[in-house]
């Protein structure tokens, strides 16, 4: 560390005391002699701040909704180390480190999802923070990674809006579903009536037709409405004869519907808006 210092001279150019006047005594403060301050002590090398990375590698991808956060210092000089998400709106989000381990390794994990960070491009970053709170930033560079992650299962809602009865004994149904969904994670979500009952046998008589985590057999699903990923609702309206039908959604083909999330990395898991329940063996 360079320390700058001021020098006060005497005059500049004054003439040397006549050796036949007497001696006088000068203080301190006339004095010609420069005073220089006493140089600090050097930093001890245990208190200089320096850190790395660890985790996550630049340029890497991540496809995860957690992130592990890692980075090492040198010295005892750091008493945290806060790392830092930032994506493209200019929002930030993070965890901190309080902690380290016995190799003077910080680390923490990080929601991207619960932050409600978006998928693509991210720069992470940390600062490190000594014992009187002061923070250093770029004591390691910043890394970009990628964000690669299918958009979370919708949270939906399936209501009955009104029931309209006609003269003739049929009816007009109005029902919506609404939802919600992280921000930016998808761009399309699609509706999906699923043909007959596939969870249909006397042992789930009564249970629902679709149920989570069942695989739907291939060619039982048909497209009935997509909408871009800002959209948080759909309403449908239905004629329904006043024909005897049975169980199924409508009197149509469907025993239950599934909406999915999707975005260029993927689709998520779906979710049952609404599902008939078996009946084992009945008939119309």
């Amino acid at each position: 560390m360079l320390v700058a210092v001021a020098l006060a001279a005497a005059g500049c150019g004054a003439a040397a005391p006549s050796s036949a006047a007497p001696s006088k005594s000068v203080g301190p403060s006339q004095s010609g002699t420069v005073g220089v301050p006493s140089t600090p002590p050097a930093a001890s090398p245990s208190d200089a701040l320096a850190a790395f990375w660890i985790k996550p590698a630049d340029n890497s991808t991540v496809k995860a909704y957690r992130l592990d956060l890692a980075a090492t210092t040198a010295g005892d000089g750091a008493t945290q180390v806060e790392f830092k998400v930032q994506w493209l709106s200019g929002s930030f989000g993070g965890c901190s480190a309080t902690q380290p381990t016995t190799d003077r390794t910080w680390s923490c994990t990080v929601d991207l999802l619960m932050l409600g960070v978006p998928p693509g491009r991210l720069k992470v970053s940390f600062d490190v923070l000594d014992a009187s709170g002061t923070a250093t930033a770029g004591l390691a560079p910043a890394r970009t990674i990628t964000y690669v992650v299918a958009p979370p299962r919708p949270e939906t809602k399936y209501t009955q809006v009104s029931v309209k009865y006609r003269s003739d004994g049929s009816r007009v149904e109005v029902d919506k579903i609404t939802w919600t969904e992280p921000k930016d994670y998808a761009t399309e979500f699609r509706l999906y009536g699923v043909i007959g009952c596939p969870n249909e046998s006397e042992a789930t008589d009564g249970q629902p037709c679709v149920v989570e985590h069942m695989q739907l057999p291939l060619g039982s699903l048909k497209l009935i409405k997509k909408v871009d990923g800002t959209t948080r609702s759909m309403v449908l309206t239905h004629t329904i004869t006043a024909e005897l039908c049975g169980p199924s959604l409508w009197c149509g083909d469907f025993g239950a519907l599934v909406l999915g999330a999707y975005n260029r990395y993927g689709q998520s898991i779906f979710a049952i808006p609404v599902s008939s329940d078996v009946c084992y063996g009945c008939t119309y």
